[in-house]
């Protein structure tokens, strides 16, 4: 009976070993098929940022682009210097024609004080 009885033992161990192992495969399993989704999640996420950096990457050429031109176009429409004596000779003139101006009011306002008022020059 010893041999039954240690036969006996002996298959309830292997079986208790045997569903431990088990145990450890599942999680061994479900450790890698959650280690292989992470990782394929973080290649995705890699995928994604490459993605979105190359439409910021277009998107910056674009804008600098628009810049290089529209500076291009203000430069094509800057005054040469050769012009800049021909305007600030216009600019004189104008300061000429502002201070006739003044001049002439000034002579309205004091004949129209003289009038209102009543005053008669010798």
């Amino acid at each position: 009976m010893s041999d039954e009885q240690n036969d006996h033992d002996i298959i309830i161990e292997v079986r208790t070993e045997m569903r431990g192992m088990r145990s450890d495969l599942k999680e061994l399993r479900d450790g890698t098929y959650n280690d292989i989704a992470s990782l394929k999640r973080d290649k995705a996420d890699n995928k994604e940022v490459e993605r979105l950096q190359g439409l910021i990457n277009d998107i910056q050429k674009k804008v600098n682009n628009d810049i290089e031109i529209r500076v291009r176009a203000v430069e094509e429409c800057t005054i040469p210097p050769s012009e800049h004596k021909e305007l600030l000779k216009q600019t004189n003139t104008n300061g000429i024609y502002l201070i006739i101006g003044i001049i002439l009011i000034g002579i309205l306002v004091a004949i129209m004080s003289v009038h209102i008022i009543g005053i008669r020059l010798p």
